[in-house]
């Protein structure tokens, strides 16, 4: 499941939050135990009696009861909801019976998935007299696969492109730059990409495909790409919105060319490479 496909209107009230959880459970499973499936399509058309979160639980937990396997519930963006307190005391108390998972029906496993740490979130689903080392939220596993594109995967990539288009391009040219002005960054390799298949081709500067796709092409597509609006900036602007601490951390390192050591312990440090907007090089920030 992920978070970020709920309507807005899911987190208003536990109702809407309910009836929303409902409608993508009954889109995800195929097959349920017998009456299950008519008791989330209640929650769904909001008919059931009580559409609330102990209501919801109920289902829940006779869904876990009658399983035939173990149920693994997967949460992907977490995070977009986290300050939401109707989606907190979902979280709660899906811990309150995974405790007493001996005694009751529930949940085999609960996976959360996201940018920030779980542990975060932890630290508003219990009081502070809770927080405890040993405890199912505090785990946090590492991601250390590094999801950049490397110059060969660009070439490996406009490979295939050219297959179908036959641009004439030079593959290894094209892709240093890419590489070079995006450092592998998924999302800003795929856009400057489409910038050139799609609106750089076709203007009289650049009137067909072999002629984008150059050296000249590139930087019409860079000029473009750092003009625009876009999902990705928007996010990074609302991330330094957020976390003033940051903003000037970055304004030191790309405006004044102050070295910084890269302290894993700071917590602007910490928070600029979680977001991906540096790397650690050297023990230094770049």
């Amino acid at each position: 499941m992920d978070f970020q496909t709920l309507d807005t209107f899911s987190f208003e009230n536990a109702e809407n939050f309910v009836a929303a959880f409902a409608g993508e459970i009954l889109d995800l499973v195929e097959e349920f135990p017998e009456g299950i499936e008519e008791k989330f399509s209640a929650f769904e058309e909001k008919n059931a009696n009580f559409n609330s979160l102990n209501a919801l639980f109920r289902v829940i937990k006779d869904w876990c009861r009658k399983a035939a396997r173990p149920l693994v519930l997967i949460i992907d963006e977490v995070d977009s909801a986290s300050n939401n307190q109707i989606l907190i005391d979902f979280l709660a108390q899906l811990r309150a019976y995974y405790l007493k998972r001996a005694r009751v029906p529930a949940i085999h496993s609960v996976i959360l998935a996201g940018v920030y740490d779980i542990r975060s979130i932890r630290m508003k689903i219990r009081s502070d007299q809770e927080h405890k080392e040993n405890s199912l939220w505090n785990i946090a596993a590492d991601f250390d696969i590094d999801m950049s594109f490397s110059t060969t995967d660009i070439e490996g990539m406009l490979s295939e492109y050219e297959k179908d288009y036959h641009t004439g391009m030079n593959l290894d040219e094209i892709a240093g730059l890419i590489y070079t002005y995006t450092a592998g960054y998924p999302v800003l390799v795929s856009r400057l990409c489409k910038l050139l298949d799609e609106k750089i081709a076709g203007t009289p500067a650049f009137p067909d495909k072999r002629s984008a796709w150059s050296r000249d092409g590139f930087h019409e597509a860079l000029k473009r790409i750092i003009k625009e609006d876009n999902p990705l900036y928007e996010s990074i602007l609302g991330k330094l919105r957020l976390y003033p601490e940051l903003k000037a951390f970055l304004q030191e390192l790309l405006f004044n060319g102050i070295p910084i050591p890269y302290v894993a312990t700071s917590p602007y440090i910490k928070d600029a490479a979680m977001f991906g907007f540096i790397r650690n090089v050297n023990e230094t920030c770049k």
